[in-house]
C-alpha cells in the first residue's frame, strides 16, 4: 500500500524534518516502509526497506475526567475513554493509574492506584477549598498520555485543618 504526501502537506503538519505519522496500522504486525520522492520530472528512486513492527496494544489514551460526588471533606473523580466505545474493553488493557491532585496552595502530589477502575475519591480534604486534578492511565506498553486538568471544590466554606478540626471535635 502506498501514500502519497505533497510537501504542503508536510508543511501544514508543523513537520520541520519532512517527518510523517503511518497511523491506522494493526497491532503486533510486521511492516516494510519505503520512500520515493517525486516531482513533474519523475519519480526518483525508492529508499531502503526500514522494518518495524507494531507493538501488541496501544498505550492507554487520556481519559475524560469528570466530577463525581463531592462532601465537605472528599471529591470523587470519574473518568472515561473517549477513544473506546465500550469502558469495560477499555479498563481491561489498562493496568493501573497514576492520578495527581493538588490545592491552590500545594504543588502536585501523585497517588498510584494499581486497580481497574474508572473513579478515585480523595479524602482528606479542607472544606471549601479547590482542587485540581489529572490522570494518566498506564499497561504493560507504559503510560498513556495525561487528561486533561479538572478543578473541583469541596462544600462549604474554608474552614481549619483537618488534623485541627478532629482537635476541635475532640475537645466539645
Amino acid at each position: 500500500m502506498f501514500k502519497k504526501l505533497s510537501i504542503n502537506e508536510l508543511s501544514n503538519a508543523g513537520n520541520q524534518q519532512n517527518e510523517v505519522n503511518i497511523t491506522s496500522l494493526s497491532a503486533n504486525t510486521k511492516y516494510a516502509i519505503v520512500v520515493q520522492a517525486f516531482n513533474s520530472k519523475g519519480t526518483g528512486p525508492q529508499s531502503e526497506e526500514v522494518y518495524g513492527q507494531t507493538l501488541v496494544m496501544d498505550r492507554p489514551s487520556a481519559p475524560l475526567l469528570s466530577q463525581g460526588d463531592v462532601g465537605y471533606d472528599w471529591i470523587e473523580i470519574v473518568w472515561t475513554f473517549p477513544s473506546e466505545a465500550n469502558l469495560s474493553a477499555a479498563l481491561s488493557q489498562i493496568n493501573g493509574y497514576y492520578v495527581f491532585s493538588k490545592s491552590h496552595s500545594s504543588v502536585w502530589m501523585e497517588r498510584q492506584i494499581r486497580i481497574k477502575t474508572n473513579a478515585y475519591t480523595s479524602n482528606d480534604l479542607l472544606c471549601g477549598t479547590l482542587y485540581q486534578y489529572y490522570v494518566v492511565a498506564y499497561n504493560a506498553m507504559g503510560k498513556g498520555d495525561a487528561s486533561d486538568s479538572i478543578a473541583i471544590k469541596t462544600k462549604g466554606s474554608a474552614c481549619p485543618s483537618p488534623i485541627l478540626m478532629k482537635y476541635i471535635s475532640l475537645e466539645s
